[in-house]
């Protein structure tokens, strides 16, 4: 289900990228008064630099609104509507059309050490890991991607059992460096077809290639596999796509997702982008705090792969989200001066969850018998309320 915003919510200046700055705005500054008086210099400068995730998720944001002027977009919406092309907007909106340059990308995205298998990345953990104090290691996020894909490709090979349904169909936990792409303006987003063809009907692209087939998935989760009130096959979610900037924003807003009373308060988690520099991190947790509980609503935004930028935004039930601060450790296990922030969030209920799932590779264990925890990394924005 492609999500539209409302009329009231389709400039995008008082919209998301407000919410956020609010959000950063007022968050330095409670922590930095509360520094001033009770830190040292030295734990302010961590403190700053662990915050950074939230200049970074800005700046995300604001290098995928599309660069069309209204008169542009009215030109393209136009064109296609006489001609059914839409002509040189691949390269005018800065979108993703090369089919050849995705297909190196995604073939060098499933490549790792031949000599470990999916089951030997650690993608999932423990709730109990978060623990201060402990010493803990997130694997390169491109590897969990990797793991990720190829586990979702095995299990599309098979027959989901009987009452097995969640996290199998769908991966929802993309954490790849996508290619880079803007969204397209609210109305010319609406005048273009979204549709499991619409890729190589619209932008041209070979049916055969990854790129029209990762386009036409992008779609399946975002239509066939949302029910018209917003739930899915997966037991309790309430999910929805945005195809625009504005609709990203009022998604964010929408009841749907955080209901009635927090859907109006709101703060946005991101986890640091020092975490997503290709390499495995090690750190040791100086710091926990529960952002949502089970109880909680919240919602997380995935970036999935079309020619223009697409969000796909859920609330699973059954879920807790966590803030995690990290004293990053060296090689030889000294302790580096920044703080890292990263988002985790726990499945505290696998019971629906296919049992060929990575995360029950990874923890040894079944569906329904403990929680599944995983970093919410690359490309993924996490909204919780803020009371």
């Amino acid at each position: 289900m492609a999500f539209r915003p409302s009329q009231h919510n389709r400039t995008i200046s008082a919209g998301l990228a407000a919410i956020l700055l609010v959000t950063v705005a007022s968050f330095l500054g409670r922590n930095a008064a509360a520094a001033s008086t009770t830190r040292s210099r030295r734990e302010m400068m961590q403190q700053t630099n662990a915050q950074s995730s939230d200049a970074w998720l800005l700046q995300m944001l604001a290098g995928m609104r599309s660069p069309l002027s209204k008169a542009e977009s009215d030109r393209f919406a136009e064109l296609y509507k006489k001609t059914g092309s839409v002509g040189d907007l691949c390269e005018a909106g800065k979108l993703y059309c090369d089919a050849k340059s995705f297909n190196l990308y995604y073939q060098n995205l499933l490549q790792f050490d031949g000599k470990k298998q999916e089951k030997d990345i650690s993608v999932f953990f423990r709730e109990t890991e978060l623990l201060v104090g402990r010493e803990i290691s997130i694997e390169d996020p491109r590897l969990q991607s990797a793991a990720l894909e190829k586990n979702r490709l095995q299990l599309a090979e098979f027959d989901t059992p009987s009452g097995s349904v969640g996290m199998s169909k769908y991966n929802y936990l993309n954490v790849a460096k996508m290619p880079e792409r803007s969204f397209l303006p609210a109305e010319l987003a609406q005048t273009l077809p979204f549709s499991s063809d619409s890729a190589v009907k619209v932008f041209q692209l070979d049916p055969s290639s990854i790129l029209a087939q990762e386009s036409a998935k992008t779609f399946q989760i975002c239509q066939e596999g949302i029910h018209k009130d917003g739930t899915t096959e997966l037991n309790g979610e309430a999910a929805a796509c945005a195809t625009s900037l504005e609709a990203l924003q009022s998604l964010v807003r929408s009841p749907m997702l955080l209901g009635p009373h927090d859907a109006a308060n709101v703060k946005a988690l991101s986890t640091d982008e020092r975490l997503h520099s290709g390499s495995s991190f090690r750190g040791k947790v100086v710091k926990v705090s529960l952002e949502a509980s089970v109880e909680q609503r919240h919602a997380v935004c995935h970036n999935l792969m079309y020619p223009s930028a697409v969000y796909f935004c859920h609330y699973l039930q059954r879920t807790r989200v966590y803030t995690v601060m990290l004293q990053p450790l060296d090689a030889a296990g000294a302790q580096q001066r920044h703080l890292v922030r990263a988002i985790a969030m726990c499945h505290m209920d696998t019971t629906g969850w296919n049992p060929r799932h990575l995360a029950f590779q990874n923890l040894l264990t079944l569906p329904g018998h403990g929680e599944a925890c995983h970093w919410v990394l690359q490309g993924s924005m996490t909204f919780v309320p803020t009371a």
